[in-house]
């Protein structure tokens, strides 16, 4: 049923960066939805497919319109395990 939303697997984004769109992609590797690795193959598969490779040259080539943060002990997008709380 998620599946139109959450498997967007589509790597090809020229159209997107030609227009100078910015992507900013997230995710916690303790995320119980999305497997935190896929977020990571993501990007690799975005910088193969932007850039030609996964190179230190492919890759600075693809942050300049896109980037990938990774946050320890985070859940599917907020909260999780790890020391830092929200102020209650």
């Amino acid at each position: 049923m998620l599946g139109p939303d959450v498997n967007a697997t589509s790597t090809d984004l020229r159209p997107f960066a030609d227009r100078g769109g910015n992507l900013i992609l997230y995710a916690g590797w303790a995320g119980p939805l999305i497997p935190s690795p896929s977020t990571s193959n993501y990007f690799n598969a975005l910088a193969q497919t932007m850039s030609g490779g996964q190179a230190a040259g492919a890759m600075k080539e693809t942050q300049t319109f896109a980037r990938v943060f990774m946050a320890p002990d985070m859940w599917h997008c907020q909260a999780g395990p790890g020391p830092i709380r929200s102020a209650a």
